[in-house]
């Protein structure tokens, strides 16, 4: 049986990623868009087809709509999420899911008692690059795990993009700084504590521009994080043990047609594996298991639970910083 999902937004990651993806994706079937810009709706339309909604509430009231995909700005996500949920809809985030820790715990709150799945897309970690990276770590080819640094950064987007916008949610941590801290949650223990944290605000912002966090876990593994948007691309993992280490410069945002190359140097040895695969459409499998599967949705919901928390410690905890 598919599952009927609607977009909440027609943002360029909708157009670009989310419905490529969804198409190749059975057991989920597109029925329409709601925009608050009306050609971009037309867009979607003419590409998709589906249904223009006349809004989002319209969406959520719709019987004929199981599921929502939201790729608003950040500061919309719970509004139109806790909407969502109170309808039986379920729910696919564009990271970052929430900005306040307690909408986070809310939003769980009322997924799990009306047993609908609520997840954020943090898609990196459904690609096999990663899987392959942990089964690395895991059998110790590269010797016991000591640290792991992981950048995360882009050039400037212009002023109009939400992520420079304050009132819209936006800032560097929200953004970018999300994948290189739930890459941390992925491949350091469940004793993982932050250590330090710093945001910085370049001249003309009214958000943090970019920033760093350290992060250490129970076995004493260091993990130490960058993320930025005004800066040059860069979007790597550099894994250390005690016998060799592991490279990838494409680890979040491998696109389907591409091969993410991965490094492996275990002692005189050096590897090169070239994975292939489809991210997004992984996800979007996952969430449709997780709609028959208790045990996936409690899952999400601890990750999400723990993503949200590990953010709002970072923005308690840090030193602000201008730059010019």
């Amino acid at each position: 049986m598919s599952l009927n999902i609607a977009v909440l937004g027609a943002a360029n990651i909708a157009m670009n990623r989310f419905m490529p993806a969804l198409e190749s994706v059975s057991s989920l079937h597109y029925v329409g868009v709601a925009s608050n810009t009306p050609s971009k709706a037309e867009q979607f339309q003419a590409q998709f087809g589906g249904e223009i909604f006349a809004s989002y509430q319209d969406i959520i009231d719709s019987d004929e709509v199981d599921a929502v995909y939201i790729p608003l700005p950040p500061s919309m996500h719970f509004l139109w999420a806790k909407k969502a949920l109170l309808a039986n809809k379920h729910v696919f985030l564009e990271k970052p899911s929430v900005i306040e820790a307690q909408h986070a715990k809310e939003l769980v709150e009322i997924a799990h008692e009306r047993e609908l799945v609520l997840t954020e897309n943090y898609m990196f970690e459904f690609h096999k690059q990663l899987i392959f990276i942990k089964e690395l770590i895991d059998s110790q080819e590269i010797g016991k795990l000591r640290s792991i640094n992981s950048q995360f950064c882009f050039p400037f987007r212009g002023e109009q993009d939400f992520r420079y916008s304050k009132v819209m949610g936006g800032g560097a941590l929200f953004d970018c700084g999300g994948y290189p801290l739930k890459l941390m949650s992925l491949l350091m223990d469940e004793g993982m504590a932050l250590q330090h944290a710093s945001l910085n605000i370049d001249d003309g912002f009214d958000v943090d521009s970019h920033g760093t966090a350290m992060l250490i876990d129970s076995a004493g593994v260091v993990g130490q994080v960058y993320f930025g948007m005004n800066d040059a691309y860069k979007c790597s993992v550099e894994v250390i043990g005690t016998k060799g280490r592991i490279v990838s410069n494409r680890v979040f945002t491998a696109p389907s047609n591409v091969d993410a190359e991965v490094e492996v140097v275990a002692g005189n040895s050096v590897e090169y594996h070239l994975i292939r695969d489809n991210q997004f459409r992984n996800i979007l499998k996952h969430f449709y298991h997780a709609t028959q599967h208790s045990d996936s949705r409690l899952k999400l919901y601890s990750s999400l639970l723990k993503q949200a928390n590990l953010v709002a410690q970072i923005q308690r905890n840090q030193t602000t910083h201008a730059s010019n």
